[in-house]
């Protein structure tokens, strides 16, 4: 389950711990962002029940729980907990468009503002924290420090990312095609987030606050979606959000010439024709010491 990409020096971040196309691109259009971005499959919800923090599997145990969803955006991964009954459940999002667009939503939910390194919560007051679509946004030693203060002894930090799977041509023929506007932006499938995990130096401060090595599980699945809602998935991306109107034209050209290829089925769902879009999910999850 590793990233399939070259490993590089990623850029530095802003003050807050916030990179700088982050809080750009997902700040441009949120709207886009939550109607684009998939969901996660329900095994995903249940391998966290059943394996990781099976407190959340039990109505009266999860009452008793303070859970966090770091980087939360519009509440994609937050909107499938709100129902396990969670005692006490805040999300803290640094982007101000996406906290407008998650309260829209979810105007019962507690979203406050806050970054990887700057958790406006108290010491040791939280049980999870989950990190979904975002740690490699901030794999560094200074957010895992911060992570490591809020949580309670034995808390638990989740950390979940869809990736779409490129074994299968099309998409890798897609990815192609909007990738290489990355500009050097620390991307999960380039794998750095793993830097804390495996190189020495980090790993010597990571083991004193969390137990090592991390565990990992991988689960596959595919997304019904239109030609439009493809086009929609590019547009989510932070890196394409960014990019001139002239910039995006063009890489819709390239799109729309992908999604004609022949090693594409389409079924017929109402209205629209649609495809399979496949997906990978990655868990990745540890305890603090």
């Amino acid at each position: 389950m590793a990233g399939d990409g070259e490993s590089h020096t990623p850029p530095s971040t802003m003050a807050g711990g916030v990179h700088p196309v982050a809080a750009s691109g997902f700040n441009a259009d949120q709207g886009i962002y939550e109607m684009a971005r998939p969901s996660y499959p329900p095994a995903v919800l249940e391998l966290v029940k059943q394996e990781i923090v099976p407190a959340l599997g039990n109505p009266a145990s999860a009452s008793t729980l303070s859970v966090l969803d770091l980087a939360a955006g519009t509440g994609k991964w937050t909107r499938l907990i709100l129902p396990l009954g969670i005692g006490h459940l805040v999300a803290v999002e640094p982007s101000p468009g996406m906290r407008s667009e998650f309260q829209q939503l979810y105007p019962h939910a507690a979203i406050i503002d806050g970054s990887s390194t700057a958790i406006p919560l108290p010491d040791a007051s939280v049980d999870v924290i989950f990190i979904a679509q975002a740690f490699h946004w901030f794999a560094n030693v200074a957010a895992l420090t911060e992570m490591h203060r809020v949580l309670k002894k034995d808390g638990t930090v989740v950390m979940i990312w869809n990736l779409e799977d490129r074994r299968t041509s099309w998409v890798a023929r897609l990815r192609e095609a909007y990738e290489k506007h990355e500009a050097g932006s620390p991307q999960y499938r380039l794998g750095l987030w793993r830097r804390p995990f495996e190189e020495p130096e980090m790993v010597k401060e990571v083991s004193k606050m969390f137990q090592l090595p991390i565990q990992e599980r991988q689960i596959s699945h595919s997304v019904s979606n239109s030609r439009s809602a493809v086009w929609h998935r590019v547009l989510s991306k932070s890196y394409i959000a960014i990019l001139s109107v002239e910039e995006k034209e063009e890489l819709k050209k390239e799109v729309d010439q992908i999604l004609a290829g022949q090693d594409i089925h389409w079924d017929t769902e109402g209205d629209d024709q649609v495809l399979q879009y496949p997906y990978n999910t990655d868990i990745a999850w540890f305890k603090k010491l």
